[in-house]
């Protein structure tokens, strides 16, 4: 019988089968099914997955493949492969060793590839003296070279050397060689640095054209391992970003226009680029100035780029680059291209600029398709939708190194959806140190730290798996607390009785005195004595609520415990309790506010007697909701969800689906990371709270900002307040933005106060990765919002196109059947009338076209929307 557990791993069976390079888990080589010219071969090194866009040879794992190949029946490549089981002959030892082969095949694959990554950093590294030693001597050396004034750039942006400087230094990676081998005279020196600045490789240019009038490159290091580019420009003020392909064409778009450019240093690296600009600065525009190739490739690569960070692309028309351009015409030309650029209606794709030349074929080398068998050359650019805006993945890698870990070990074994597990981080957080620290962003406005976290997610996607996982000790210690306060309500309640028993008598024996002309003085003094000793109710210490309304919250909270949380994965007993109904919502929305703020919370009554007043209160809110019940309430609101600021409030989080890849895992012998955050946490919530006799307020500790995060505090706060203006990046959020800035300044102390206590100054880094955070929810934010305010309609669009990438990349084809489309698609546009109008809208916009074979109808999708997709993958992976 087969036994799929004993075939090797894709990547162990393709690497052993063909010469694979780079990290990626996907790859394009050479058919081995037929005479191949260029690589059309597409191998999936996940899942065996292979599919050949030549000859159409295709399979779903590596036994199909060793089967096509070598011409052999299931059965027979089974045995070939060695995962064929005799059940009566072979025993479970045998079986139990051949496993272990094929895991330690496995292991051996990781190894070389970890090897093969530390070789490759290791040589990168290695460079690193010697440049330094080439920085120090060529600052000797600031003068025009025969490079800059061949490009007519200003050479104040570069620096120079003689040839024989590099000469004397050996190359790291080929000793036989000097790092200036072949090269002559006055030498260009470009510096390459990450995005935070550190000096990792250099680009050097020849100081002596070859015959055609080029000038020889050579890189010094490797800037592609350690992610390093050209930078010119300050990259710290400005809201839009340009990126090129060469140094020359980033002096000349900086000069020209004044914004900050970056050089790619190859059509082939401009998406990596793009997206580490954007992860580094999200709320920026981001510009692709790409090359005009005679073959294509640098337009192709250009839009793809743009399309994966929903940014401009713009190609110079009659010129190859932006240089060649400026040369011609000069500076303004060069501006007009880009401004005329940010202001295109076809944003992210420039039509006029890349009608010509931006559908050429792709570079195998250089990108990697995804079940292309219509080629993009025969496809206009597609247009975006809309109002769509596209989501990013969670920035985990600006959580602290802890929450990271704890993070990871949960979505290892669960596979749910990564905002689900740190919406509850961050609300254990907040409920954890809420009732102990403030925050101060200036000496006149201090917050608490409470968060307001929503998480979006449909039935099924492990929400209460997930929230469990992480806050399941906070459960079982307010059913400690409960236990502990019933105890002493029913003490209390013994002593209530005493002292109201005694007070009885002593009424009764006042009136008895009274009635009959008795002295009452001693009695009295007695019943004075004792309304001083009546007993006072104890204040609770439960902490957790669920099915509650913000009226039973504001009473739970008068005499219990000052500081609570409200943790629900069905939000419906928030958003549809009868606490929300349509005469009390907007009383009780403007409570919940008040608790947000930390602000004084009042119920008043008729009868007088029952009003209270609430003070330093605190209150974390974590909800998980689906789709349905919070658009109906947001939408059912009348405006006031949003118009007294409630959503604003709140940290949305509305991840895409996992489930279909979720195979089933056993669970960990051990949860070190998940251990000690309970641990963490569980200290921190024992830690007793500093409460006002009188009023049951709060007197929590106030943090402060260290200098360097005060100023990286104002950074995002006028960063953000920039994007609000007129066509700005959160114009459409601008509540949301508003709350934005006090959010960073609590999750930066959540941050602390997990990481160093309840003293201290916050620190810049805390800051900046809570900015980071912020930002991400205010996209999320974005989209949410967006979506509930675009047209039925056009909400179908969105839903279709969306459904169509993801079915077309899932399952690594360009087309679906239109009568499978129909079955298949959201229930919502099943309608014949509501699905041709979906489909007409979107070929439009050149996203998908209707095609026949006969009799039969096709949906095919424009092949780049799933080209940006899976090179943002590959990135990824």
């Amino acid at each position: 019988m087969l036994d799929l557990s004993l075939l090797p791993s894709a990547d162990s069976y393709y690497n052993s089968a063909f010469t694979l390079k780079g990290r990626k888990h996907k790859h394009l080589v050479p058919c081995c099914f037929h005479q191949d010219k260029s690589p059309s071969l597409s191998l999936d090194l996940r899942t065996g997955r292979f599919n050949c866009f030549g000859c159409g040879a295709s399979g779903g794992d590596i036994l199909d493949f060793h089967k096509l190949k070598n011409g052999l029946s299931t059965t027979e490549a089974a045995k070939d492969l060695g995962a064929w089981v005799d059940t009566h002959s072979e025993p479970e030892e045998a079986i139990a060793a051949r496993k272990e082969r094929i895991a330690e095949a496995d292991r051996h694959r990781q190894a070389q590839k970890q090897q093969a990554e530390q070789q490759e950093l290791a040589e990168a590294n290695a460079y690193l003296p010697a440049i330094q030693t080439i920085i120090k001597n060529a600052a000797k050396y600031a003068t025009p070279t025969p490079y800059t004034i061949a490009k007519e750039i200003n050479s104040s942006h570069l620096l120079s050397i003689p040839s024989e400087a590099l000469q004397r230094l050996k190359d790291p990676a080929n000793s036989k060689h000097t790092l200036g081998y072949g090269l002559q005279g006055l030498l260009t020196i470009a510096t390459l640095e990450t995005l935070d600045g550190q000096l990792v490789a250099l680009q050097v240019f020849d100081g002596v054209p070859n015959d055609k009038g080029k000038f020889a490159r050579r890189y010094l290091g490797r800037p592609v391992c350690l992610a390093g580019y050209y930078r010119v420009g300050d990259w710290s003020t400005s809201s839009v970003k340009v990126i090129c392909e060469s140094v020359n064409d980033a002096i000349t778009l900086f000069e020209a226009t004044g914004y900050p450019t970056l050089a790619a240093g190859s059509s082939s690296q401009l998406l990596a680029a793009a997206v580490a600009v954007q992860k580094r600065h999200p709320l920026d525009k981001i510009v692709i100035c790409g090359d005009n190739d005679p073959n294509g490739n640098g337009q192709h690569l250009a839009s793809k780029a743009a399309i994966a960070v929903n940014g401009v692309v713009v190609i110079p028309t009659d010129y190859k680059d932006a240089n060649d351009l400026y040369q011609a015409q000069g500076k303004q030309a060069v501006k007009t291209m880009i401004d005329d650029s940010l202001n295109s209606t076809h944003a992210p794709l420039n039509h006029e600029a890349t009608t010509d030349h931006a559908n050429a074929p792709l570079d195998s080398n250089s990108v990697e398709l995804h079940g292309i068998k219509d080629s993009a050359d025969t496809w206009p650019p597609p247009e975006p939708i809309a109002g769509q805006n596209e989501q990013s993945d969670y920035p985990l890698e600006y959580l602290p190194a802890p929450l990271q870990a704890l993070t990871q070990e949960i979505i290892d074994y669960l596979q749910c959806p990564v905002p689900l597990v740190v919406n509850a981080i961050l609300a254990t957080l907040s409920l954890s140190a809420q009732g102990l620290v403030d925050v101060a962003r200036d000496k006149e406005t201090v917050s608490p730290v409470s968060l307001y976290l929503m998480v979006i997610a449909e039935s099924g996607e492990r929400k209460s798996t997930a929230d469990k996982a992480v806050t399941q000790h906070l459960s079982e210690l307010d059913k400690q607390r409960f236990l502990d306060d019933a105890e002493l309500q029913k003490a209390y309640k013994t002593e209530l009785d005493i002292w109201t028993a005694e007070r009885d008598g002593l009424l009764q024996a006042l009136r008895y005195a009274t009635k009959n002309g008795e002295p009452t003085v001693n009695t009295k003094e007695e019943l004075k004595q004792l309304d001083q000793q009546e007993p006072e109710r104890p204040r609770g210490k439960t902490m957790l609520y669920e099915d509650t309304t913000p009226e039973g919250l504001i009473k739970a909270m008068l005499d219990g415990c000052p500081s609570a949380g409200i943790f629900s994965n069905e939000a419906g007993l928030v958003f549809g309790s009868h606490g929300m109904n349509s005469e009390s919502l907007k009383r009780n929305l403007a409570a919940l506010n008040k608790f947000w703020e930390g602000g004084e919370v009042r119920s008043t009554r008729a009868d007088t007697k029952n009003n209270k007043l609430l003070s330093g209160r605190r209150l974390t809110l974590c909800l998980a909701t689906q789709e349905s019940t919070v658009k109906d309430f947001f939408e059912n609101s009348r405006g006031l969800a949003r118009g007294t600021g409630f959503g604003a409030r709140f940290l949305i989080a509305w991840p895409t689906s996992t489930q279909g890849n979720r195979p089933y895992k056993e669970p960990p012998q051990q949860w070190p990371h998940k251990e000690r955050f309970i641990k963490r946490t569980t200290e921190l919530l024992t830690i007793p709270l500093t409460i006002h006799e009188e009023t049951g307020a709060l007197q929590p500790h106030t943090l402060h900002f260290s200098a360097k995060a005060k100023a990286a505090w104002t950074d995002f706060y006028n960063a953000t307040e920039y994007e609000l203006r007129t066509g700005g990046e959160l114009e459409e959020i601008k509540d949301v933005t508003s709350k934005a800035a006090d959010n960073v300044a609590r999750i930066a102390a959540l941050f602390h106060v997990f990481e160093h206590g309840i003293t201290g100054n916050i620190s810049e880094a805390h800051i900046v990765n809570a900015g980071h955070v912020m930002t991400w929810h205010l996209m999320e934010s974005r989209r949410f919002f967006g979506e509930i305010a675009l047209s039925k309609e056009l909400n179908h669009v969105v839903l279709f196109d969306n459904w169509l990438k993801k079915y077309c990349f899932a399952n690594d084809v360009t087309r679906i059947s239109t009568m499978q489309a129909r079955q298949l698609c959201p229930n919502a546009l099943r309608d014949k009338a509501v699905f041709d109008a979906v489909m007409g809208q979107l070929a439009d916009l050149h996203r998908l076209k209707a095609t026949s074979e006969g009799k039969k109808k096709w949906i095919e999708i424009n092949p780049r929307l799933l080209e940006a997709e899976n090179e943002l993958e590959s990135l990824e992976n």
